[in-house]
């Protein structure tokens, strides 16, 4: 369900997407330790005073659909993922997306 810190950075890292965040969250990361996932993602919105209305939660499993969705932030699922492409009908994100590649395929979701 959560990745830890450290695979989560490498894959930053290799993606070339390090750059692009303020902070990354994960569970095993101070002050996170023993926050959920949609509790994690309301304390990143809090912290950094974003607009609900001007946030995406760009993720690959039913369990970031569900944190964005309790936080009130629209929601992109990544088909290419670590979930798969297989719940994405049942999910209705937003925003589909088939990779994170730079020729990343983007289209209205269900």
């Amino acid at each position: 369900m959560f990745k830890p810190i450290k695979p989560t950075l490498r894959i930053l890292d290799k993606l070339g997407m390090s750059g692009w965040f303020k902070e990354v969250a994960a569970p095993d990361a101070v002050p996170f330790r023993k926050m959920s996932k949609a509790r994690m993602v309301g304390h990143l919105l809090d912290k950094w005073g974003m607009d609900r209305n001007l946030t995406l939660m760009v993720g690959d499993t039913e369990h970031d659909i569900a944190a964005a969705r309790e936080n009130k932030i629209e929601t992109a699922y990544l088909l290419s993922g670590y979930g798969g492409d297989a719940p994405a009908a049942s999910l209705q994100p937003e925003i589909l997306l088939a990779d994170m590649g730079g020729a990343a395929c983007i289209w209205p979701g269900p």
